[in-house]
């Protein structure tokens, strides 16, 4: 069975696909700090910081390297708050990918990663010790035991698995990769151009998109909008696909208003379940204002 590397490339050891491509005896920093694919490392994490999302790893030209630069490059991010984030997308891309292949071709991740789940009568089981000594995503819970044995579904498997893939990314090279100066500087002068948008706004733009918001959520998202300097004019066009009475009854409450407006703060959006990550500050506009923001 032929599994398809370009959109797993953590199934390839680094080493020997460097020895397999010609780069016998070539420094790893040489490779990984070459300019063709550090750009596309550096495009890829800039692209989730504007569009909050990812594409596969299959869409480069050498997937293996540009992955291995992510990593590479990963410790030297200054914002730490974003590169949290960035991992937490990377698994949950490649848990959507694993979920999407055949059991079998799961089972051969499996092995080829020396995990400890054994897959027999189309089912996926691991030792119940094991499975408790296993890293794993947050929060996901024992369902289905038997004689001594956890029985995992697919999806459930896809996640430890993309959840271990993170962990090794985090990891990084041991000892770092010493990345020269002009490369740290670059990427770090790259990402702070873009601007950050609060969590809990994404999820509500992307919320927007495909369906109506109720008037808290609808509320919160435009006070985003004025505190940053949009036009009404310009949110209406935006979300011409949202309630216009609500938009506009919104703007006649902040502009009749003879106090200055301030944005909903964290504990308002957490206290009426918007918070969808929490960012450890006190108000989503810190996230959008500050360049270089960490836990």
């Amino acid at each position: 069975m032929v599994i398809d590397l370009a959109k797993f490339p953590f199934l390839k050891r680094l080493d020997e696909y460097l020895d397999s491509k010609g780069y016998v005896g070539v420094p790893i920093n040489t490779v990984l700090t070459d300019e063709k694919y550090l750009s596309q490392a550096i495009d890829r994490l800039k692209r989730f910081f504007t569009e909050n999302s990812l594409k596969s790893y299959s869409d480069y030209t050498d997937p293996v390297i540009v992955f291995y630069t992510i990593i590479a490059i990963l410790p030297y991010i200054e914002n730490k708050l974003f590169a949290e984030r960035y991992l937490k997308a990377e698994e949950e891309m490649f848990t959507k990918l694993l979920s999407d292949i055949e059991e079998e071709e799961l089972a051969e991740i499996i092995r080829f990663l020396r995990l400890d789940f054994e897959y027999k009568n189309d089912r996926f089981y691991i030792n119940f010790i094991k499975f408790l000594k296993m890293p794993r995503p947050e929060g996901m819970n024992l369902s289905n035991m038997t004689k001594g044995e956890v029985v995992l579904s697919k999806n459930e498997v896809a996640k430890i698995i993309a959840h271990n893939v993170v962990e090794f990314m985090k990891r990084g090279f041991e000892p770092r990769l010493d990345l020269p100066l002009p490369i740290k500087i670059e990427l770090n002068k790259q990402l702070s151009e873009v601007r950050n948008v609060p969590p809990c706004i994404e999820s509500l733009i992307n919320k927007s998109k495909n369906s109506m918001l109720s008037q808290l959520e609808l509320e919160v998202l435009l006070s985003y909008y004025y505190s940053i300097g949009n036009s009404p004019s310009y949110v209406k066009e935006a979300h011409r696909n949202q309630d216009r009475k609500l938009i506009n009854m919104f703007y006649r409450k902040i502009l009749s208003s003879k106090n200055k407006f301030i944005m909903y703060n964290c504990s308002f959006i957490k206290q009426n379940g918007l918070c969808v990550f929490d960012c450890n500050v006190r108000n989503p506009l810190q996230i959008y204002f500050s360049r270089h923001t960490s836990r």
